[in-house]
């Protein structure tokens, strides 16, 4: 992340083993300020280049809020299922291959970039004619069974289906691949530790998501603290609502290193043929009179976008942005009193920063983080 992406995303400090909030973060809310006030027709371009991680999420879920919000939600077709789910993958690879050697302290263990280059999905989102998701996610699914899975993709995912967690381990012991030698080295990092999670299930239904709509609107904080029912909550590729094991087996997500392993798992329910493009949830809600809400499910959790437009009152010319709201994944994870800050406050003090560095990546931030030592964390209170 270069220094323009810092000073607008803002940066991440954990605090290992320090009071409650034990995550400071340097983010604004400068979204609202910046599209205010430009054609709404506009707004999924706009945000897709100021934000540019899951770029495609989000120019997907502001097409859909505008959508909305002039009346006009629709439910998403085989095109935007296709388009999400490989803008998913490819999500999920970059962070694979570029982040997590870094984030695991694990470089010598860090995937091939010419593999990387290689692989027809990101090959297929560098040319300049338009793309067929459902083809390139195709052509990918023998790369991913060499490069990753180590396997045929089917025999992986009934393993994963039949018991998550034994999976996991016996695939990451025998290391195979790259991806299964880093997956190794998070639970040496991370061994037993565990913490509760509330899955974020506020997409759940209409009703949620008008509460959440309400919030949004009523408080511009919001977006910088969000909570659901009066409590933090999280949201990841462990969070899926398709997903049975994020529901009454969620204990399977509780060791924190699974957490970072369901993106493994995710990149084999998404190449599956036999309903990958049915795995991640999107959809809008109409709120009133020129008022809209959209959702997807991506790589790094539950995207919101909440559009307020003023019509123009002269004849032919677009509606304007009178407001609007985008509420990442980051800040319900990364949240002052969440569950990346509970896991923080908990870990003795003199914890290495490769374990803190192991702790964030399980939850998957979209800014850079970093690791504050009591004797820093003194320093930058008495500043």
């Amino acid at each position: 992340m270069n220094a323009r992406e810092d000073f607008l995303a803002g940066r991440l400090q954990l605090l290992p083993g320090q009071p409650m909030p034990a995550v400071r973060s340097t983010q604004g809310d400068w979204v609202s300020a910046i599209v205010r006030g430009r054609p709404a027709e506009g707004l999924p371009a706009l945000l897709a280049g100021l934000l540019p991680m899951c770029g495609g999420a989000h120019r997907l879920t502001a097409r859909a809020a505008v959508d909305a919000a002039l009346g006009e939600p629709t439910t998403a077709g085989p095109e935007a299922r296709r388009a999400l789910q490989a803008d998913t993958m490819r999500e999920h690879l970059r962070r694979l291959w570029l982040d997590w050697p870094r984030a695991l302290d694990a470089d010598a263990d860090a995937p091939s970039a010419a593999a990387l280059a290689d692989c027809p999905l990101l090959q297929a989102a560098r040319t300049a004619t338009p793309v067929d998701d459902g083809a390139a996610i195709a052509r990918t699914v023998p790369w991913l069974e060499r490069h990753v899975f180590g396997e045929p993709l089917a025999h992986w995912l009934a393993d994963w289906i039949d018991d998550p967690q034994r999976c996991m381990v016996a695939w990451s012991d025998r290391g195979d691949t790259a991806p299964a030698r880093l997956v190794q080295r998070a639970r040496v990092l991370l061994g037993s530790l565990r913490a509760r999670l509330l899955p974020l299930r506020v997409h759940a239904t209409s009703r949620e998501l008008e509460r959440l709509a309400d919030d949004l609107r009523s408080d511009a904080g919001f977006v910088m603290a969000p909570s659901w029912r009066g409590r933090t909550a999280e949201t990841g590729a462990w969070t899926r609502c398709a997903d049975r094991f994020a529901g009454v087996e969620q204990r399977v997500y509780e060791l924190l290193w699974m957490r970072l392993a369901s993106r493994i798992a995710e990149l084999a329910r998404l190449a599956d043929p036999s309903g990958g493009e049915l795995w991640l949830g999107q959809g809008s809600i109409t709120l009133g009179p020129w008022q809209g809400l959209a959702w997807c499910e991506t790589a790094r959790g539950l995207l919101v976008h909440w559009v307020w437009l003023e019509p123009s009152t002269v004849a032919d010319q677009p509606a304007r942005i009178a407001d609007c709201r985008v509420l990442a994944p980051t800040e319900w994870n990364f949240h002052p009193f969440g569950p990346v800050a509970r896991a923080a406050s908990a870990l003795p003090p003199s914890t290495g920063e490769s374990r803190v560095r192991a702790l964030a990546a399980a939850f998957d931030p979209c800014v850079g983080v970093d690791v504050l030592a009591p004797r820093q964390t003194r320093r930058t209170a008495d500043a």
